[in-house]
């Protein structure tokens, strides 16, 4: 697995990239995320089309996904999600 990051020089970031653009990882200290919170991820998304799939790590009590299917995630579901493979798995 490769990790990496991807950013603009216009500030546009994501966190993190796993493999070649298989899988974007934001996250935020909020405990409430909201539209602001997706622009950068929304945006790789829309620039990367094959991405197979975005989350954002948050302190959110619960997962949800939004309408475009980015994983909203709490940080302590995000690691049980990665240590049992969930995550990697996700992109294949």
């Amino acid at each position: 697995m490769q990790l990496s990051y991807w950013g603009l020089t216009t500030g546009r970031e994501i966190d993190f990239i796993l493999n070649d653009m298989e899988i974007a990882i934001e996250e935020k200290s909020s405990s409430r995320i909201n539209g602001d919170h997706l622009k950068n991820i929304r945006e790789v998304k829309k620039d990367f089309p094959s991405i197979s799939a975005c989350y954002v790590v948050c302190l959110e009590p619960r997962i949800r996904k939004t309408e475009d299917g980015i994983v909203i995630v709490p940080i302590q579901i995000f690691v049980q999600m990665l240590w049992e493979g969930a995550i990697i798995s996700a992109s294949e």
